[in-house]
């Protein structure tokens, strides 16, 4: 009996709500167009947003050539080249995948972003950026530019925005930017360690030529002093009696005679050029052509494959027609119904007659 009751009061109450939406039908009609066509006005006065995306991939073995080149030249080709000694702390080659992550590197760096934004937004702007405004459009921009991961080895770069030729010339001048800020990075870092090697191999090649005039003029020195002493005992060859001396050098230098040794210092006096006379010296001056004939141009590396450029887009991204005038309806039609049924949980019973 009481279950009984029960399922009708709520047939009841239920028929009550559905009469009481009724009842009030135009105003929920009201309510529903009222919301549609501010989706309407929403649509009309919104400038839509446009997107412009490049489309990005690990760059070919072919472009890190030139790179690659060089390095092998200040590393490995020396190490064949020299004879005596092997060069150490070689450089190692650029691979594709490690050109592509120290790029994705630079894409995502703030000091890209904070450059672009300072030489390429800002100067767009038909107007004076105060110090107040700074900030909102340092978050607008980075709201704008967007990158994700495409695949595995993929990356897409988007930038959206009103002007969609604009939003093309910015996405691939903002890869441009991070590529060449990755590529001159690298370059740098190459000349510098050859420019290190340069420099290493230079004193070495002094040092050498340093030594050896010292070694000269000590030479000098002593053939001078043994040609005093062979002439001071009147030797002038060698002599062909007596002990056989096989080495004449140090102190049996005089034994030579002073015809041999005077003959020898004006030689070594007359001689301009020490550089035949050092053994480590060749090895040393190859390695320096070697080194000075690495030339390579940022330019000519390239540390990302772009496989899409950016172009204009005709298809707004924003407003989205379709959805804004569905949540429109659905929201109008909605929040009509919810007022409804809340005016009806406060208003008076009804008083039906059975209860008279």
């Amino acid at each position: 009996m009481t279950q009984h009751a029960t399922k009708e009061t709520e047939d009841l109450n239920l028929k009550e709500l559905l009469l009481c939406a009724w009842a009030r039908k135009w105003w929920i009609v009201a309510c529903t167009t009222a919301c549609t066509i501010a989706g309407i006005i929403y649509i009309a006065i919104t400038p839509p947003i446009y997107a412009s995306q490049v489309e990005l991939l690990q760059p070919k073995r072919a472009d890190l050539t030139e790179y690659n080149l060089a390095a092998q030249l200040a590393g490995p080709a020396i190490s064949d080249l020299m004879s005596r000694t092997k060069e150490k702390n070689e450089l190692n080659e650029l691979t594709p995948k490690e050109s592509y992550e120290f790029f994705l590197r630079h894409l995502h760096a703030y000091s890209t972003r904070l450059k672009f934004f300072n030489e390429y937004y800002l100067p767009s702007l038909p107007i004076t950026v105060s110090q107040k405004d700074h900030e909102r459009l340092w978050n607008q921009f980075t709201e704008q530019l967007q990158v994700r991961q495409q695949g595995e080895n993929g990356h897409i770069l988007s930038f959206s925005g009103p002007d969609s030729q604009q939003n093309a010339d910015w996405a691939n001048q903002y890869v441009q930017l991070a590529g060449a800020s990755a590529s001159d990075e690298l370059v740098q870092a190459l000349q510098s360690a050859v420019r290190i090697r340069q420099k290493v191999t230079e004193d070495q090649i002094k040092t050498l030529r340093s030594t050896a005039e010292i070694e000269r003029e000590a030479k000098i020195k002593r053939l001078k002093d043994a040609w005093h002493l062979a002439q001071s005992i009147h030797l002038l060859e060698p002599p062909t009696q007596g002990n056989l001396i096989t080495s004449y050098s140090d102190e049996n230098l005089y034994l030579r005679g002073s015809k041999a040794l005077e003959s020898e210092i004006q030689i070594i006096e007359q001689r301009e050029n020490n550089d035949p006379y050092i053994p480590e010296l060749n090895d040393l001056l190859k390695k320096q052509a070697l080194l000075n004939a690495i030339q390579i141009n940022p330019t000519h590396l390239k540390v990302i494959n772009i496989d899409r450029v950016a172009e204009p887009s005709s298809i707004a991204i924003w407003p989205r027609p379709m959805l804004i005038m569905a949540l429109s309806i659905l929201g109008g039609f909605g929040a009509s119904c919810l007022f409804v049924l809340f005016f009806s949980a406060f208003r008076p019973p009804v008083m039906r007659p059975d209860h008279v």
